[in-house]
């Protein structure tokens, strides 16, 4: 995720999406682990860490056929930096981010 400056990513489970995980899924799961977990268990419970145990489930989602400005006021609302796409029939179909529609806005604007 790091390496591809992902901050998201949708966890699909025969085909359907089960969750999302974000890093900062991640980054609060690991400052929770490093309090609550000894030293001498860290290296072995952190090998046995499952994406499930750390994503979130419950994913609020839009859909494809949803206009921009619908889905940035559900961004604002909801305080979430993104949302997995979904077409008609609850595919995934991407994710689409606040940094989506900021490079929209500038490529409108000429810029």
């Amino acid at each position: 995720m790091i390496d591809a400056d992902i901050g998201r990513l949708p966890v699909i489970e025969d085909g359907e999406l089960v969750g999302i995980i974000t890093s900062k899924d991640i980054a609060r799961s690991m400052i929770a682990f490093r309090k609550v977990v000894p030293d001498k268990y860290k290296s072995a419970r952190i090998r046995n860490l499952l994406v499930e145990d750390l994503m979130t489930q419950n994913v609020k989602t839009v859909k494809a056929t949803d206009n921009i400005s619908k889905t940035a006021s559900k961004m604002i609302e909801t305080g979430y930096g993104g949302f997995p796409v979904l077409d008609d029939e609850g595919t995934l179909t991407g994710i689409i981010t606040k940094s989506d529609i900021l490079d929209l806005i500038i490529e409108m604007e000429g810029g």
